[in-house]
Parts: C-alpha cells; structure tokens; sequence
C-alpha cells in the first residue's frame, strides 16, 4: 500500500514538472481506480447542422479527388477494347449472345408455366402465385404439371371455380334451413357433436 501511495506521489510530482510547474494537475485518490480530472474543463464544441454538412462535403471531396470522372472512365473502357484481340471480342459477342437466349428461354418457360397453369382453371391473378409454388415442388420425377396439379389439390382456391366463396351476410340468427344450409364448419361440428344436432342446438 505504501508503494502505490509512493508512485502516485512521482506521478503527480513529474506532471507538476512537465506541465510548465506553474499549474498543479490534482492527483489521483490512491484509494479509487478513477484517475483524476482536470480543474478546467473545456467545454464540448457543438456544431449547426451546417457545419456537419460542411464538413462531410470537404470529407466526401477529398475521398473524390483520387477517383476518375464518367468522361475517363469512358474513355479508359474504349481504350480497354482497342486493346482486345479479335478472340477476346468475339467471345465477349458469343457470350452477350447466350446471356441474350437465356433471358428469352426463361421468359418462354416462365410464360409456357403461365399458360399450363390458366389451362387447368386457375385464375389470372393468381398464375404466379401457382407458379411460384409449383417451381419448389418440380425435380426429376415431378414435371411442372403435376407440381401445378398437387398445389391446385392442396390450395384449390387458387382455381376460378374454387375461388374463395364471397362473403356471406348474415344477421347472426340461426336459420331453420337443417343440414342443407349448414357451412362446412357447422357440418364437421354436428359431425363430431351429432347428440346436438339431434335437439336442434337449442
């Protein structure tokens, strides 16, 4: 404890003669591990948001100066070219040339997937949504037309005639009608409830 108490006495002594000797910085409490703060504090320089944009701006210009312009670029790119053999340019031609049939080849599947699926009833506004499922189910033993059927299966209101029924208004009153007016979940209610349907549910 005596050694610590000695350090903090040559620090505070060497910062007295650093600093000019004139001013006195207070030493650090021996007992707490917060070193000590100055008397004078300055205080925080705060800036307008002029400022700041004044500041990025310069910040933003020096990171530009390195940078070339649209015209360099340009012409650094017809400078690229001329260097090209006439290899290098027929197969960068060949290559625009396939990226070209790719593009139209998915666009003829993507339509041809489009027109499977109205084929089969489903409706306009809902074709993609279709597609778009029936592209995760296809592999090598599921073609895209048995993929559209198992989604048209499991989510029929996709189809025009399974769309979902409008909905009903009603006034919140039972209507005597029996089993031929029941909803499905009405049905399957009386189904697995069937001593209820006996009494009529009253």
């Amino acid at each position: 404890m005596a050694d610590e108490q000695n350090v903090n006495q040559e620090i505070t002594e060497q910062t007295t003669a650093t600093s000019g000797g004139g001013q006195k910085l207070p030493a650090s409490d021996p007992k707490s591990n917060a070193p000590a703060e100055p008397q004078d504090k300055q205080a925080e320089k705060t800036f307008t948001q002029k400022e700041l944009d004044d500041i990025v701006k310069q910040r933003l210009e020096r990171a530009a100066k390195g940078q070339p312009t649209k015209e360099e670029l340009a012409a650094f790119r017809r400078w690229q070219d001329e260097q090209k053999t006439d290899e290098q340019r027929h197969a960068d031609e060949l290559k625009a040339a396939q990226d070209k049939q790719t593009a139209a080849e998915l666009r003829a599947a993507d339509l041809e997937a489009k027109l499977a699926a109205m084929s089969k009833g489903v409706s306009a506004e809902a074709a993609d949504d279709v597609i778009a499922l029936a592209k995760g189910r296809v592999s090598d033993d599921v073609p895209l037309d048995k993929a559209i059927d198992e989604v048209l299966k499991k989510y029929p209101q996709f189809t025009a005639s399974g769309a979902a029924p409008k909905a009903k208004i009603t006034t919140g009153v039972p209507s005597t009608g029996g089993a031929d007016n029941m909803s499905g979940v009405e049905k399957r209610f009386y189904e697995k409830n069937p001593q209820l349907l006996k009494t009529g549910g009253n």
